[in-house]
Protein backbone atom coordinates (compact mmCIF):
# COMPACT_ATOMS: atom_id res chain seq x y z
CA UNK A 1 0.00 0.00 0.00
CA UNK A 2 1.53 3.03 -1.33
CA UNK A 3 1.74 6.14 1.61
CA UNK A 4 0.56 8.18 -1.34
CA UNK A 5 -3.02 6.02 -1.54
CA UNK A 6 -3.32 6.28 2.36
CA UNK A 7 -2.82 9.86 2.39
CA UNK A 8 -5.50 10.10 -0.72
CA UNK A 9 -8.01 8.25 1.29
CA UNK A 10 -7.05 10.36 4.49
CA UNK A 11 -8.11 12.95 2.15
CA UNK A 12 -11.15 11.53 1.08
CA UNK A 13 -12.41 10.94 4.42
CA UNK A 14 -11.79 14.37 5.70
CA UNK A 15 -13.62 15.53 2.75
CA UNK A 16 -16.64 13.13 3.32
CA UNK A 17 -16.74 14.63 7.21
CA UNK A 18 -16.97 18.04 6.14
CA UNK A 19 -19.91 16.95 3.48
CA UNK A 20 -21.30 15.20 6.67
CA UNK A 21 -20.80 18.71 8.51
CA UNK A 22 -22.42 20.72 5.94
CA UNK A 23 -25.18 18.29 5.66
CA UNK A 24 -25.79 18.97 9.65
CA UNK A 25 -25.76 22.35 9.43
CA UNK A 26 -28.42 22.63 6.79
CA UNK A 27 -30.61 20.41 8.37
CA UNK A 28 -30.33 22.43 11.34
CA UNK A 29 -31.02 25.63 9.84
CA UNK A 30 -34.42 23.59 7.96
CA UNK A 31 -35.42 21.85 11.11
CA UNK A 32 -36.26 25.69 12.07
CA UNK A 33 -38.90 26.29 10.25
CA UNK A 34 -38.15 24.53 6.74
CA UNK A 35 -41.31 22.48 4.98
CA UNK A 36 -41.57 18.87 6.15
CA UNK A 37 -40.30 17.73 2.24
CA UNK A 38 -37.37 19.79 2.97
CA UNK A 39 -36.75 18.32 6.25
CA UNK A 40 -36.59 14.88 4.91
CA UNK A 41 -34.40 15.56 1.85
CA UNK A 42 -31.50 17.45 4.30
CA UNK A 43 -32.03 14.10 6.66
CA UNK A 44 -31.37 11.87 3.92
CA UNK A 45 -28.51 13.77 2.34
CA UNK A 46 -27.09 13.65 6.18
CA UNK A 47 -28.01 9.66 6.35
CA UNK A 48 -25.81 9.26 3.09
CA UNK A 49 -23.17 11.74 4.05
CA UNK A 50 -22.94 9.72 7.18
CA UNK A 51 -22.50 6.47 5.57
CA UNK A 52 -19.87 7.53 3.32
CA UNK A 53 -18.02 8.69 6.29
CA UNK A 54 -18.53 5.37 7.83
CA UNK A 55 -17.24 3.29 4.73
CA UNK A 56 -14.23 5.91 4.36
CA UNK A 57 -12.83 5.28 7.72
CA UNK A 58 -13.68 1.59 7.50
CA UNK A 59 -11.16 1.44 4.78
CA UNK A 60 -8.79 3.45 6.41
CA UNK A 61 -8.98 0.94 9.38
CA UNK A 62 -7.88 -1.83 7.02
CA UNK A 63 -5.30 0.15 5.10
CA UNK A 64 -3.50 0.31 8.68
CA UNK A 65 -1.16 -2.85 9.02
CA UNK A 66 -0.81 -3.95 12.12
CA UNK A 67 1.29 -6.70 14.30
CA UNK A 68 -0.34 -9.21 16.24
CA UNK A 69 2.76 -9.23 19.02
CA UNK A 70 5.65 -6.78 19.24
CA UNK A 71 8.32 -7.02 17.14
CA UNK A 72 10.07 -6.35 13.48
CA UNK A 73 8.79 -6.04 10.12
CA UNK A 74 10.55 -8.25 7.92
CA UNK A 75 9.10 -8.17 5.16
CA UNK A 76 5.49 -7.04 3.93
CA UNK A 77 3.19 -9.45 1.89
CA UNK A 78 0.59 -7.26 0.52
CA UNK A 79 -0.31 -7.73 -3.08
CA UNK A 80 -0.70 -4.32 -5.07
CA UNK A 81 -4.06 -2.64 -5.30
Amino acid sequence: MAEEEFTQRKQHALQARERYNTAVAEFDLLKAGAWEPDKRLARAAMDQVAAQVKETETDLDRLVIRALVDGQVLQVNVPPW
